[in-house]
């Protein structure tokens, strides 16, 4: 380790440890040297993510040198990662927070060899990449690039091969590059003096001799003229066209995500108002509701020879495969019109009318089960014993009381449910009610609930929200995507179980990143009584705690306490 002052800080990351360690040694980040002198748990009970321990202090200076060309004329032609000053010292409590230094670095090419350089460790492989991405190079040395980025050696290092002409002479100060898709036409330096400079009707001129007559761009060549070449620069490109259309359907209706997804008005602060509902969109008959769309060719390509390439036409689809059921195709053959008045859907690229079945009273003896291929609505309650199924949504402005809802999407159930251990519950979309209450409640997606959860048992593919000073209090819920809460439990130790489960979810090449952030959440009390369980490790509650959110950790459950 150097003589110089050294300090000890503790952190998150090694990065947040240089910039502590930069602040605290009045130096940029980009001088700071680390090494780990250990780690300590931090966090509630010490569950939290480890600290590292590490002592710091200022590197020896070490200074990019050996330029291939002037400072000045590498900053008017070459890439070069940008150093930002110190930040100005402030007290802690005024500092802002301190952002590291970037050593330089520099691309440039001579005679076809592309070369880099720098001397300073933390160059972003990534960020030198980007800079050299469209060079129309015919070797690429990626394994070198990467080499020199951690030698750091100041050493000049070739990361590429644009093959020269082979009439390349010491006299030859540029050459044009044309790839064999012949999309592009780039000046590529040659052998240049120190005082060379690029003039553009020697640039226009090379490129007529090769036939480049489209995609010239002039602006670029304008901006060389009287400038030292040091990179390949593009001086033409070529126009891919415009890509084809298979046969589609314009849709004249909103798409039912988000706007029409039956749930009740959720006002600023966290309240539920079942009288305000996001109404769904319905049409009568004769509703116009789309447009056929025929296949199209898209334009030609285009290279910089001026040489063309047709688009192929796409696929044609006959109109009427887009109207689907209760759709009709107009003797226009483009028209798309609702046969039946009902809720236009667009379902696979098709067009649906689902009917709506209205019942302004109760689902009982007068109605009996209800059982449509479509929305249906309930204004008033699903007596006991009764049971509704519908192929789209269900919307019920009372209470589901001892009686079974099958629905194939959204279900909303303004009186909430009371089961009484003789409810049943299915949707193929979101769920919300007022409350749940002794029923089992199985949903493809969300669960919402305005008050509180009641010896339920409730099992959703998304995430069971209890809003605003909402409460679980036993039976189970369980959920792949997290549950949200003020409370769970009660004061004398009702046993609740709430579950965290997206493994079983999960298929072979699924992104899995989706699910890591499912949590159980509980704003509020959390009693003793209350087990936790994540993708099946078990966190039974001992005692009663505040504030807190379970996830899932590498050997178990993690415990995070809110702030």
């Amino acid at each position: 380790m150097a003589d110089e002052q050294s300090v000890t800080v503790a952190a998150r990351t090694m990065d947040e440890a240089r910039r502590k360690a930069a602040y605290q040694l009045g130096v940029d980040a980009n001088e700071v040297e680390l090494r780990v002198a250990g780690a300590r748990r931090g966090g509630l009970l010490g569950l939290g993510a480890p600290d590292i321990v590490v002592e710091a202090w200022k590197a020896a200076p070490n200074e990019p040198a050996g330029a291939p060309h002037s400072q000045a004329e590498i900053a008017a032609n070459v890439l070069v990662a940008p150093v930002q000053p110190a930040p100005a010292e402030l007290p802690p409590s005024e500092a802002a927070p301190l952002v590291p230094t970037r050593p330089r670095w520099l691309v440039w090419s001579e005679a076809g060899d592309c070369m880099f350089r720098t001397s300073g460790r933390g160059v972003i492989l990534s960020e030198v990449e980007d800079a050299v991405a469209d060079w129309p190079f015919d070797e690429y040395f990626g394994d070198g690039l990467r080499a020199a980025i951690t030698q750091a050696n100041n050493a000049n290092v070739m990361i590429g091969r644009i093959a020269p002409p082979p009439d390349l002479t010491a006299e030859t100060t540029f050459f044009l590059k044309i790839p064999t898709d012949a999309m592009s036409a780039w000046a590529v330096p040659g052998h240049q003096p120190f005082d060379h400079v690029m003039n553009a009707a020697e640039l226009l001129a090379a490129l007529a001799q090769k036939g480049v007559t489209y995609g010239i761009d002039r602006q670029a060549i304008q901006a060389l003229d009287g400038h030292k070449l040091t990179r390949p620069t593009c001086v033409a490109r070529g126009f891919d066209g415009s890509p084809s259309r298979d046969s589609a359907v314009e849709f004249l209706f909103p798409d039912e995500d988000p706007d029409v997804v039956l749930r009740p008005l959720i006002r600023d602060d966290g309240s539920v108002d079942y009288r305000d509902l996001i109404r769904l969109h319905t049409v009568p008959s004769g509703t116009v509701l789309g447009h056929y769309l025929p296949a199209t060719a898209g334009e030609p390509r285009r290279d910089v020879l001026n040489r063309e390439t047709p688009n192929k036409m796409g696929t044609q689809i006959p109109p009427h495969r887009f109207a689907g059921p209760n759709v009709a195709l107009a003797s226009n053959g483009v028209d798309y019109i609702a046969s039946k008045a009902g809720r236009p859907l667009r379902e696979k690229g098709r067009i649906e009318v689902l009917e709506v079945y209205a019942i302004q009273g109760d689902v009982d003896f007068s109605t009996g089960n209800v059982d449509f291929k479509g929305e249906v609505y309930v204004g008033g309650d699903v007596k006991p014993g009764f049971t509704v199924r519908a192929s789209g949504s269900v919307q019920v402005g009372g209470l589901v009381d001892e009686a079974n809802i099958e629905a194939g999407r959204d279900v909303l159930i303004q009186g909430g449910i009371s089961g009484h251990g003789h409810s049943s519950i299915v949707c193929g979309g979101e769920l919300s009610a007022r409350f749940i209450d002794s029923a089992e409640v199985v949903a493809e997606k969300d669960i919402m609930v305005a008050s509180q959860i009641v010896r339920g048992t409730i099992s959703s593919r998304g995430r069971v929200t209890v809003l605003g000073r909402g409460s679980i209090v036993g039976g189970r819920v369980k959920a792949a995507r997290g549950i949200i809460c003020n409370s769970s439990g009660s004061a004398s130790g009702v046993p609740t179980s709430l579950e965290i489960d997206w493994l079983q979810l999960v298929k072979a090449g699924d992104d899995v990143s989706r699910f890591l952030s499912a949590a159980v959440v509980i704003r509020g009390d959390a009693f003793a009584g209350t087990t936790i369980t994540v993708n099946g490790a078990k966190f039974p509650l001992r005692e009663s705690m505040r504030g807190v959110q379970f996830s899932g950790a590498d050997r178990g459950v993690s415990l995070v306490q809110l702030h």
